[in-house]
């Protein structure tokens, strides 16, 4: 009988994921698409898995299925939205895992908004944009037109 974080993930499919990931990459986005990973975040906030994340991580020695669920919840933080996601990600000892600081960096660096500047020429309109591109979870916007 599963007991604790371990028995609210899908263990099983998150294990298979970790046992033959090779990059940090791979691990991120096997993670993202077991349901559970998600339902994490959703169903137990952010400050109860930053206490789950920190007692499964500060052992002397980290087992395969500490550091399933660890990686799980890490995973977890980037179906939050982008603040608060970015806020956990910050405050996770990224040193305790070997690919923590790289799944970190690469939520943050996919999900910081850019923007850009779009003229449009139509007959009798002249008119300039900014406009946000968004992330991969929310659409640009408009966040400035001029005539």
């Amino acid at each position: 009988m599963r007991s604790g974080i371990r028995a609210l993930v899908d263990y099983d499919r998150l294990a298979t994921a970790f046992m033959v990931a090779n990059t940090p990459r791979y691990l991120y986005a096997q993670f993202r698409q077991i349901d559970s990973v998600s339902r994490l975040a959703q169903d137990w906030g952010k400050e109860w898995l930053l206490q789950e994340y920190d007692r499964l991580t500060s052992k002397p020695t980290l087992g395969v299925d500490d550091t399933v669920i660890a990686y799980a919840i890490i995973v977890a933080f980037t179906f939050l939205d982008y603040a608060s996601a970015k806020e956990a990600l910050d405050r996770v000892d990224v040193t305790r895992l070997r690919w923590a600081k790289d799944i970190r960096e690469m939520f943050t660096s996919a999900a910081e908004p850019t923007g850009f500047l779009a003229s449009v020429n139509t007959p009798g309109l002249d008119a300039r944009f900014i406009v946000s591109s968004g992330t991969a979870d929310t659409p640009g916007k408009v966040v400035c037109a001029q005539r």
